[in-house]
């Protein structure tokens, strides 16, 4: 919500990724739906500067509300970020199941990916596919470590891909 307020917040991010020399595509910014919905103005410029620039900006939380569905075309996010309250209850409530799927349609139809918080098993993750959503977060896929063992993971996969 402070970066959102702060009209020369987008301005300085870039400024600084310029600074450490690193391209505006490696930055994904996330902007809670509820946020969006109730600072459209700032949202919307906010995400027109950094789109612009070629950052990512995801809608986290994405059913929660319902509110930025209606918003979505002029506020141009790269991705839409399924609640995980829904996800988790994709296997037993046929509710859960169709907001996550209207959510993957709207995505869709809009021309933006998809990605679905809280992907525990690989039941959720299956329907998950089936219903056509990008990308997931949770358990199931990977556990949270820190970012420097991170690089170390993926710099040793690189190795491998070369030899």
């Amino acid at each position: 919500a402070h970066s959102l307020a702060d009209p020369e917040f987008a301005a300085l991010a870039l400024e600084q990724l310029e600074r450490a020399g690193l391209p505006p595509s490696v930055l994904c910014f996330e902007v809670r739906e509820a946020l969006a919905v109730s600072r459209r103005r700032e949202t919307e410029a906010f995400v027109a500067a950094l789109t612009a620039a070629g950052c990512t900006v995801v809608l986290d939380n994405c059913g929660t509300g319902f509110g930025a569905l209606g918003e979505l075309p002029p506020l141009a996010v790269s991705e839409l970020k399924i609640d995980g309250s829904f996800v988790r209850r994709i296997e037993t409530d046929p509710v859960a199941e169709s907001i996550v799927a209207s959510l993957a349609h709207a995505a869709r139809a809009l021309g933006v990916r998809t990605a679905a918080q809280h992907v525990e098993s690989a039941a959720v993750a299956e329907r998950l596919r089936a219903l056509g959503i990008d990308y997931g977060q949770g358990y199931h896929l990977g556990r949270p470590m820190p970012l420097a063992e991170q690089l170390a993971e993926l710099g040793d996969r690189r190795a491998e891909s070369v030899a």
